[in-house]
């Protein structure tokens, strides 16, 4: 498990390491992800994924090295596996020789021969896009890390939303922008994926927290000191071919929805911070009913 510690007072910090963010002991977008999705996670779990390090899967550290290429283009990005001398290619992630390998670069995330062989075709594809291209031109900062003291009743008022929280009204939240634009009004941020359709990328701006972030980034930002931000922008790339681009900026309806799934989660939050307690179910007796589509299906 990382060793979380006490995070910086809020400000903006620039060239921050990636593991250093991930120590700081306060919300993220990610963990504030997991508390909206009650359905997954009780704040017993959304504590435990904060305390546990993320396995090296093949698509960690393909988007890792993907991030490092274009954001930080004159520095090493990756480093190849243990190649199997037989092959000639590299083991899989999961082998015994990967688990033992010492890498020449610690720190660079390794890749597979076959992810080794995407690398090229995936930052061209970003690079052949016009807007795409535009957003790394008008970049003034990239990979900056924010830590921001959220002042909770005050969104809900924007939001048109009746306070609950009580005294939960603040939460320091950090936040890690892979590309700020403030020339252009607009917070970008770099992803892989597998989709083809415009389609399926909607289900991943519902399913993987994507449009919590179009939520949240943009009102970091402006609370950092950019006030000129007003959008969030997901810059895509497809990891398999044949490869290409989108950028694709959330509409005004699914921001609103991610802001109201994104406040209760926040006070919660708030709340086991300030209590130290992150309950998982309850100590009492609870009555349990079937789920709302099977009531529906028995005519309930």
């Amino acid at each position: 498990m990382p060793d979380l510690i006490q995070p910086p007072a809020p400000g903006i910090y620039p060239d921050v390491p990636f593991r250093a963010y991930l120590s700081w002991d306060c919300a993220s977008r990610s963990s504030l992800s997991h508390m909206a999705n009650w359905r997954e996670y009780t704040p017993q779990d959304v504590r435990y994924a904060m305390l546990t390090d993320s396995p090296d899967t093949d698509a960690l550290a393909l988007g890792s090295a993907l991030h490092a290429a274009v954001l930080e283009p004159d520095k090493p990005a990756w480093d190849l596996g243990p190649v199997n001398p037989k092959t000639g290619i590299t083991y899989g992630r999961d082998a015994k020789a990967w688990a033992d390998y010492t890498p020449e670069n610690p720190g660079l995330p390794l890749l597979t021969s076959e992810q080794a062989e995407k690398m090229d075709p995936m930052v061209e594809a970003l690079r052949a896009h016009p807007k795409a291209a535009a957003i790394f031109l008008h970049a003034e900062a990239r990979e900056l890390t924010i830590v921001v003291n959220f002042d909770l009743r005050a969104w809900a008022e924007r939001l048109g939303e009746i306070w609950t929280g009580g005294e939960d009204d603040h939460l320091l939240i950090k936040g890690r922008l892979d590309l700020l634009c403030p020339g252009v009004g607009l917070v970008a941020d770099l992803k892989t994926t597998r989709s083809k359709t415009e389609w399926e990328l909607q289900k991943a701006f519902a399913l993987y927290g994507y449009a919590h972030q179009a939520a949240l980034y943009p009102e970091l930002a402006r609370l950092a000191g950019h006030e000129s931000i007003a959008h969030f922008a997901a810059v895509f790339v497809r990891s398999e071919e044949p490869y290409r681009a989108g950028v694709f900026r959330a509409d005004d309806t699914s921001i609103r929805i991610a802001s109201q799934e994104l406040l209760p989660a926040m006070i919660e939050m708030a709340r086991c911070y300030r209590t130290e307690e992150w309950p998982g179910w309850s100590d009492e007796i609870q009555d349990i009913t079937l789920p709302d589509w099977k009531l529906r299906s028995a005519g309930y």
